[in-house]
């Protein structure tokens, strides 16, 4: 992976700072910090700043992207690089749209008329723009077909950002995962991972931390005079089956899966997401695998026995 150095006191707006963005401010501080390099600036852009971790690395800034008025302010900026992390308030196709495509079209308004453009935005999205259901393998070159609202988002969402007067790339991320918390551990804790599944599938995710590394190293990458993609994939080097997924938990948890519990009868796609271009320009992971990311989960939470209704 290549040197942080190279952003070195370089400026870095961050739109929709959360999760990501402080993971993406403590591993870059840290970092030039021990190279003795001086400090990059860190603009952290989001609605609201009070909810802001760690402050004290980075300058935050109060913005609506849905306020033009508020993201006026952005115009007068001098920056490097722009990083979009954007979030919708809910989970339906209004939010969606409202956040992705109309948020996106308000600081690409803002963003072209800027005196001074930045090197480069980073836009993250989502695999979900992949509609493939075979087990088939994707890269960045294979075809985005969405049937649901979210890819279809999503995919809009990257031919907007081909309107930007500022060169991009895009950064899909499959299914974010933190140590400290995951949804399936939850479920297998509770009782409530099913042993029998009607259909299997692949299923791609890739840690919070590794986003904010890739993100990192394609922004170092760039700050070095390399050339870079346009688009690249952010999961992990293990597309793996749900069933044994479902067994690897309850084995290394030494809970059982819940045998009396109704499976699930919706079909979902299944595809296997390549990441072989983040890994050719140098990227190594941090967690190649659910495997590791869920056993730094295990090692700070002990699981606690339960009984009835499983086998």
């Amino acid at each position: 992976m290549i040197s942080l150095t190279h952003l070195a006191a370089k400026r870095i707006g961050f739109i929709g700072f959360g999760d990501i963005g402080k993971h993406f401010a403590e591993i870059l501080s840290a970092e030039l910090s021990q190279a003795e390099c001086a400090p990059a600036e860190l603009i952290a852009i989001r609605r609201n700043i009070a909810a802001i971790a760690k402050p004290e690395l980075c300058q935050p800034l109060a913005c609506d992207v849905n306020d033009l008025t508020q993201l006026a302010r952005l115009k007068d900026l001098s920056v490097d690089y722009w990083v979009i992390s954007l979030s919708p308030d809910a989970m339906d196709e209004a939010a969606y749209r409202q956040t992705y495509l109309q948020g996106l079209s308000n600081i690409l308004q803002v963003l072209n008329q800027a005196e001074q453009n930045a090197r480069k935005i980073f836009w993250l999205s989502s695999t979900s723009v992949f509609a493939q259901d075979q087990h088939q393998w994707v890269d960045e070159s294979s075809e985005t077909a969405p049937t649901r609202y979210q890819g279809q988002v999503q995919k809009a969402a990257e031919k907007l950002l081909q309107s930007s007067l500022i060169e991009t790339c895009v950064l899909r991320c499959s299914g974010i995962y933190r140590s400290q918390q995951h949804s399936l551990l939850n479920k297998l804790q509770a009782g409530q991972l099913p042993a029998n599944l009607v259909h299997e599938y692949y299923t791609n995710r890739i840690h919070v931390i590794d986003v904010a590394r890739a993100l990192l190293h394609l922004l170092a990458l760039d700050a070095s005079g390399q050339a870079i993609d346009a688009i690249y994939h952010a999961s992990d080097c293990c597309p793996v089956l749900n069933t044994e997924l479902y067994q690897w938990l309850s084995e290394t948890w030494q809970l059982p899966l819940n045998a009396d519990m109704q499976p699930p009868s919706r079909r979902v796609g299944s595809k296997r997401v390549s990441n072989q271009r983040l890994r050719d320009s140098g990227f190594e992971f941090s967690f190649p695998s659910f495997r590791e990311g869920f056993s730094q989960y295990l090692d700070s939470h002990k699981p606690s026995s339960r009984s009835g209704g499983d086998s």
